[in-house]
């Protein structure tokens, strides 16, 4: 039997897969939540409510993914927080305090508390990732994977090691690029990190009107070593997440 921080830690070497860790006893949060809180691929989950909060809290983490699994990455605007949604047949966490609010915080869990007698899912950066952003992520790096084996697969001769040829897998990887931006997951916006490549002028263009950008060293470029090994040149993408607004400052001013 796998111990649950042995799991995770194999879960997040592989990277394009989830581990769901519901616990119902405010120790998880020095403990196995602690342990775990760099684990991005781990999503670390507090509910505590009901006479066997146990089982009711990996009932809780069905159904938060069963949601978080439910967007259609094909569709417009379909990609989604987990910050305040419904989670049908599961009651609100009546026993979470503002401390232990904080405590979820602190952690990275997830909860689902009741704001006014409303449940809803409080969802919280664990790694400096929220759940979405997971999901995303591996949704992006799997299609363009099986978009660019599809391409090299159904060929019917070849793909030539040349410039012009390598638009063909460019164009591939642009497909998902394009449709991560309808979805929601990308959007245009300004590059902040000091990280670049390719072309300074074309990388920062590029993000500015459509959220991304892909560059691949010329072929005259490549090592003979990748040529005779019939590799193409290292493709390199950069996306700029849309993001998600979880909350708000309201300031209001009133004269008499």
């Amino acid at each position: 039997r796998v111990g649950s921080a042995a799991a995770s830690t194999a879960v997040q070497a592989m990277q394009n897969r989830v581990l769901m860790l519901p616990r119902s006893t405010s120790a998880a949060f020095s403990g196995i939540f602690a342990t775990v809180a760099s684990n991005t691929n781990t999503k670390c989950l507090y509910y505590s409510y009901g006479d066997n909060a146990a089982q009711n809290a990996r009932i809780f983490a069905a159904a938060y993914l069963s949601k978080a699994l439910s967007v259609n990455y094909g569709g417009s605007n379909t990609t989604m927080t987990m910050n305040l949604k419904d989670l049908a047949g599961i009651q609100a966490d009546t026993n979470i305090s503002e401390a232990i609010l904080a405590q979820c915080e602190t952690a990275g869990a997830d909860c689902f508390p009741s704001i006014e007698g409303l449940p809803k899912v409080i969802s919280n950066a664990q790694g400096g990732m929220y759940f979405d952003q997971v999901l995303n992520q591996i949704w992006f790096v799997n299609t363009i994977q099986r978009n660019v084996f599809n391409v090299l697969a159904t060929t019917r001769t070849k793909i030539a090691q040349t410039d012009a040829n390598l638009e063909i897998i460019t164009k591939a990887i642009r497909q998902v690029c394009n449709q991560a931006v309808t979805n929601g997951y990308l959007a245009p916006g300004t590059w902040n990190s000091s990280d670049t490549f390719g072309n300074y002028e074309d990388f920062m263009r590029n993000i500015e009107e459509f959220g991304f950008y892909i560059y691949h060293m010329p072929v005259a470029e490549q090592s003979q070593t990748d040529r005779a090994a019939r590799k193409a040149p290292v493709y390199q993408i950069a996306g700029k997440e849309a993001g998600a607004v979880h909350k708000a400052n309201i300031l209001i001013y009133i004269e008499a």
